[in-house]
């Protein structure tokens, strides 16, 4: 039997906080839980001293801020207008989510095709 690295109540904080699994709030967790919001906290830090390795516990705005420049290839003015939110807001969104060390996708430029560039062609392949 292997020995538990994380404590139930740890993995429990960091299940129902976590983007990967149920995402909800500190709060949410803490009323589900039947605990103070603090000791939520305190779970979550103590997640993190024990298991670096685990990827943190976003917040809800940088969660999706996250997914539409590495899923979706968002840019800053496209993900202020999908949340509703300013482009100076998404940059210190994403500033912090660089300090946190998460990973962002870098965009690359897309090359379209238009049906005006088939007179452009000179050679067939």
């Amino acid at each position: 039997m292997e020995k538990r690295i994380l404590t139930e109540t740890e993995e429990m904080a960091y299940r129902f906080c976590h983007q990967d699994f149920d995402g909800r709030s500190k709060v949410d967790a803490a009323t589900i839980m039947r605990i103070s919001v603090r000791r939520v906290q305190q779970l979550l830090a103590s997640v993190e001293k024990k298991c670096p390795s685990l990827s943190c516990v976003l917040p809800p705005q940088q969660y999706q801020v996250q997914s539409l420049i590495n899923e979706l290839g968002k840019t800053y003015e496209q993900i202020a207008v999908i949340l509703s939110i300013t482009e100076a807001a998404v940059a210190s969104t994403v500033r912090a989510l660089k300090d946190k060390g998460v990973f962002l996708e870098k965009r690359r430029k897309t090359v379209s095709y238009e049906n005006y560039m088939d007179k452009q062609v000179t050679e067939q392949f």
